[in-house]
């Protein structure tokens, strides 16, 4: 692919072009002035990241919510054994 420091560009022009660059390439266009670089993988990384994160809080907040629930309803000791066994391993019927 065509390197984008090859192209020609106008004041005023806006270029969009794909290319395979490496970090030194990335770093001398980011150092050059009126030349922005995207990148959407990284910003899609660190999007999904984000959520991931986010969904391990809420994950870990609705299992306390539930073991206070099961607590207050059962008691201590049978709430407790109610939230564990979700998070035994799973065995088939089939093995023994």
């Amino acid at each position: 692919m065509a390197r984008l420091r090859d192209r020609p560009l106008r004041d005023g022009h806006y270029v969009e072009c794909y290319a395979n660059l490496d970090a030194t390439d990335i770093a001398a266009l980011a150092s050059s002035t009126g030349v922005t670089v995207v990148d959407r993988v990284s910003e899609i990384s660190a999007i999904m990241a984000k959520y991931r994160v986010i969904a391990g809080q809420l994950l870990a907040a609705a299992y306390t919510l539930a073991s206070l629930l099961m607590c207050l309803r059962y008691g201590v000791r049978r709430g407790v054994r109610i939230l564990v066994v979700p998070l035994a391993p799973h065995r088939s019927p089939w093995q023994r």
